[in-house]
């Protein structure tokens, strides 16, 4: 059963911790690499995810990794209490799935969570800390959160932080025609930034500190480049900013940003779109200022009533194979309803504990016997692909 196989997940996400508490757990790619390295050496098998939404560490095995997070909340200096969230067997497996949907996140049906899942996983196995059933698990997941985008109405009105603080600012605005942009930063969230905002703007600028990038960027989504020595005359400039770094401190200061509207009759809309936040705080009360952060994001977009925690009705993830009737690890598929619109789902959610016959513990650990043939390191060939 489910419920049985050792596996775990303990951290923090935004239905327990504010930013203010995330993001003293936002661990940089070189600080995921180094903990890894250290649970290698101990012997451990785990990984780390962390996102804008949450830190969490999945793993299996007697090793109770609750009490390292637990002491890592003290070195940062923060009395984690009631945020931590800590399920074992089925749950874990079932927050795993919900999490790796879009489900779980602050956008609902967010599209960036799927590659951050794949990559935490990635990183994970090239350190030597997955096993057969990290690896069955990770591997279904991410199946399923594929067929959930592809299958569902999620996929065909995909969200993203990126849009969603573009038609955040597409309200504000009134008409984002007449509106000038400014986009901070150069990774995943600022190009989602420049897709949504592309032919749409009066004029868009990209400027990043790493000048090569910054530029390929702004010439694929018809933006300008700029330098960051020209960082304040764009702000005077803008109406729209959009802060998507990944600096581990505020890039924008109050006072720059004081500087920048002092002269000017109309306000500035700035989105913080990163964790740690790129924007002090302290210039959501500047006159002419207008800041919204992530968790301002998850309230102005779509708040579904009834999904405000991971422990809650089962989501839709849950339905793509819950009939499937095969008890192997691959297979096709038998027809599953459509998802209805966002405001519908509480009701139309099934209120019963969803079925895995192809995630039974048998196929974990006879896969390669009871499969199609082709499974290979938790990835099925036939029916799993990459």
């Amino acid at each position: 059963m489910l419920r049985d196989v050792s596996f775990h997940v303990v951290g923090v996400s935004h239905h327990t911790a504010g930013i203010e508490l995330r993001e003293r757990f936002a661990f940089s790619p070189a600080e995921v690499s180094a903990w890894l390295q250290g649970q290698a050496a101990a012997g451990s098998t785990a990984l780390l995810l962390s996102t804008c939404n949450r830190c969490e560490i999945y793993w299996t095995g007697d090793l109770d990794l609750e009490a390292w997070f637990r002491d890592y909340s003290r070195s940062r200096g923060v009395s984690i209490g009631e945020a931590l969230l800590r399920l074992d067997g089925e749950e874990a497996v079932r927050h795993l799935f919900t999490v790796t949907a879009g489900l779980d996140s602050q956008i609902l049906g967010e599209t960036e969570v799927l590659g951050q899942v794949r990559r935490a996983y990635d990183a994970a196995r090239a350190a030597g800390t997955t096993n057969r059933v990290i690896d069955s698990i990770m591997s279904a997941a991410l199946v399923a959160g594929r067929r959930v985008r592809r299958e569902t109405m999620l996929g065909r009105h995909p969200a993203s932080v990126s849009s969603a603080a573009v038609d955040v600012g597409a309200s504000i605005s009134g008409s984002l025609a007449d509106s000038r942009a400014l986009v901070l930063g150069a990774g995943e969230v600022a190009e989602g930034v420049l897709k949504a905002l592309h032919q749409r703007t009066g004029g868009t600028a990209l400027v990043n500190r790493r000048p090569q990038p910054a530029a390929a960027l702004a010439s694929a989504w018809g933006a300008v480049h700029g330098t960051w020595d020209e960082v304040d005359a764009l702000l005077a400039a803008a109406d729209l900013v959009f802060v998507a770094t990944s600096a581990a401190k505020p890039v924008l200061t109050a006072s720059r940003l004081a500087e920048a509207v002092d002269s000017r009759g109309r306000e500035l809309a700035v989105f913080d779109l990163a964790v740690p936040r790129n924007v002090e705080p302290s210039a959501r009360t500047l006159p002419g200022i207008r800041l919204f952060d992530l968790d301002d994001l998850q309230r102005l977009r779509c708040p579904v009533e009834g999904f405000a925690s991971p422990r809650s009705t089962t989501p839709a993830a849950f339905w793509i194979r819950s009939s499937n009737g095969s008890t192997r690890p691959c297979g096709p598929a038998r027809p599953h309803p459509v998802l209805p619109s966002c405001t519908a789902w509480p009701r139309a959610w099934p209120m019963r504990r969803p079925t895995w016959p192809w995630l039974s513990s048998a196929s974990w650990t006879s896969g390669s016997s009871e499969s199609c043939g082709k499974w290979r390191n938790g990835w099925c060939g036939e029916c799993s692909t990459r």
